[in-house]
């Protein structure tokens, strides 16, 4: 089954299923928040309070039971390479949390001092993006699994909104109109 989520102004264009590898596809009502496919037993959502998750193809969903990120989980990336789970929100001392089940989460601190919005694996690094009031500090990464965040030199980005990481680069993009690349 593939789910595919986006924007669009009808509610119940968000998010669709296909069973027939993307011939069909069928509108489907969950809540309207980002959908992490990207773990084949379990798909998990964000933009809530908690991390909830569905084991039954998005038929039910689950809160679970840690929300360390106690104002909002803006976006999970789960990593099948080192089985682990990240999220990044907000929260009153974590703006990070990581987890290896996707249901328990140990929070990484306030890595960001707002929120974070986005992050992403490849090859043994972990990037998130957020907002935090010193610009150098929007964009965050780790090389121990989300033990330990760096940032770098240069003040990139006013607020980091999103990030991935596709055709052999980082791509992300936030609030000054740019869209930064790097192959590193």
């Amino acid at each position: 089954k593939w789910i595919a989520t986006g924007e669009d102004a009808d509610p119940l264009k968000r998010v669709q299923s296909s069973v027939d590898n993307g011939l069909t596809w069928t509108s489907m009502t969950i809540p309207q928040s980002d959908v992490s496919g990207n773990d084949a037993r379990t798909l998990f959502l964000s933009n809530t309070t908690n991390p909830v998750y569905s084991n039954d193809n998005g038929a039910t969903w689950i809160s679970a039971p840690n929300g360390v990120l106690n104002y909002s989980v803006n976006k999970i990336h789960y990593s099948k390479e080192q089985e682990l789970w990240v999220a990044v929100g907000k929260g009153s001392s974590n703006t990070v949390a990581t987890s290896t089940d996707g249901i328990n989460w140990t929070g990484k601190g306030k890595i960001f001092s707002n929120e974070g919005n986005s992050v992403y694996y490849n090859s043994g690094v972990w990037v998130a993006v957020g907002k935090d009031a010193d610009y150098k500090k929007n964009v965050a990464y780790s090389l121990d699994n989300g033990q330990n965040w760096s940032n770098p030199a240069e003040e990139l980005l006013e607020c980091g909104n999103d990030v991935i990481y596709w055709s052999g680069s980082w791509i992300m993009g936030g609030r000054n109109h740019y869209i930064y690349w790097s192959v590193d």
